[in-house]
């Protein structure tokens, strides 16, 4: 959805109070949700004997913000929200508009993260390389 609706919704589209609008605002619920959730999955950590899981929760946290924890936060800025609180004339000739418009492309991120999160299966399940692909096109198709 995100991958597919996002551009086109920028390019095509003003930011307006319709189904579209609410269907982003439930992503970024869900976003939010996932945001939380990872400060507290572990997260496979390499050792002298192969991989162990790291279950010290400062450690997961720390990890978790070095890592995916800017590009998750800036997919969940409400930039629609601003496009849509925008709509007077006098914020309408501004080219800051635009800059907000362009921002909302950020959600984009999104599809980084389920390609980290399929990257994880694999190694986890040891799925082969082809079935990886192939589901992570599906679903990034779904999104």
């Amino acid at each position: 959805f995100v991958a597919i609706v996002a551009p086109i919704e920028v390019a095509l589209l003003e930011a307006k109070l319709n189904a579209v609008f609410f269907i982003n605002c439930a992503l970024d619920l869900l976003f939010v949700v996932d945001l939380v959730l990872q400060f507290f999955i572990m997260y496979p950590k390499k050792t002298n004997y192969g991989y162990a899981l790291e279950h010290n929760q400062r450690a997961i946290a720390r990890h978790y913000l070095k890592t995916g924890f800017a590009v998750d936060f800036l997919s969940i800025l409400p930039f629609d929200l601003v496009g849509v609180l925008s709509q007077s004339e006098e914020m309408k000739q501004l080219k800051s508009l635009k800059t907000i418009r362009l921002l909302r492309l950020l959600k984009l991120l999104r599809v980084l993260k389920f390609s980290r999160l399929f990257r994880r299966f694999e190694v986890r399940m040891s799925f082969t390389y082809g079935t990886c692909a192939l589901v992570t096109f599906f679903c990034i198709l779904g999104l």
